[in-house]
């Protein structure tokens, strides 16, 4: 799976059924403001180091390509990862991970483009093998789509579910990624409804490339620290522990209660 099918330009049919996810005028979906700093070029899209998302946003469609094409490369050198646990998804193996990302796959290609005509498969081998022929299809619905709200919960689904395999199997973290920028979109504005709705004062979050201001009015406090690690307590993937060792400007108590937004909680030991 490589640049043909990530460039595919291959025609595709919609489907009546409509999505389930919220509507496009959410605020979870509104653009989240970055400031960023330090940006390099790849290709012709800037993206910031470490996975930093940068100014320009590449589209849903090839995010989510490139996503799966790095998650299918790391599993297929590994046969023996299908029984491993995962440790950020408690109760999950390898295999349930995958299978879970494919079930969304499948469902995404239902909305976008029809119903799938076979079963998933019952092996991590066969897994992929279906992830692979379900998303290309629903790349070519992203790409024809007027909306991409299903696009990016689909995109920061299996990003973050990249990071916890690879967490899992000890394997080297990406320094830059392509779908850093819509799964940090979504995260950041999922955790600024949650400071508003808490009534928490306004906080900077910053990186090295980039920074963030949530809630209303003007910032009391900064949290700093690398891309990886201020995404990974976005999304429940820290304890409250590790996200007190970030860096911060003010007690980070104030705070703590915004980082359990939608599906995400800290967990309550360390799992990474």
């Amino acid at each position: 799976m490589g640049k043909k099918a990530c460039d595919s330009r291959t025609e595709s049919r919609r489907g009546s059924r409509p999505t389930r996810l919220p509507p496009r005028s959410h605020s979870l979906f509104r653009r989240a403001p970055t400031r960023t700093r330090g940006l390099r070029l790849i290709g012709d899209t800037q993206y910031g180091t470490a996975g930093e998302p940068g100014e320009a946003v590449l589209p849903l469609h090839l995010a989510y390509c490139h996503t799966r094409a790095s998650l299918t490369r790391l599993l297929t050198s590994r046969p023996d990862a299908a029984v491993l646990p995962v440790p950020a998804c408690p109760g999950w193996t390898v295999y349930d991970t995958v299978a879970h990302l494919v079930a969304n796959c499948r469902l995404a290609e239902h909305n976008l483009v029809g119903r799938p005509k076979k079963a998933a498969g019952d092996t991590l081998p066969e897994l992929l093998v279906e992830w692979n022929r379900s998303g290309e299809r629903v790349e070519l619905g992203l790409r024809g789509s007027s909306s991409d709200t299903a696009g990016s919960v689909l995109v920061m689904d299996a990003y973050t579910h990249e990071f916890d395999i690879r967490h899992a199997l000890a394997s080297e973290l990406p320094k830059s990624h392509p779908a850093a920028r819509a799964a940090f979109d979504l995260a950041i504005n999922g955790f600024r409804a949650s400071v508003v709705q808490l009534r928490r004062p306004a906080l900077r979050l910053q990186t090295m490339e980039a920074q963030w201001d949530v809630g209303d009015g003007e910032p009391t406090a900064v949290v700093s620290g690398t891309a990886h690690d201020l995404y990974r307590s976005l999304v429940g993937r820290r304890t409250v522990r590790q996200i007190s060792e970030l860096s911060w400007s003010d007690d980070p108590a104030t705070w703590i209660p915004a980082f359990s937004w939608g599906p995400f909680r800290p967990p309550q030991g360390p799992v990474e």
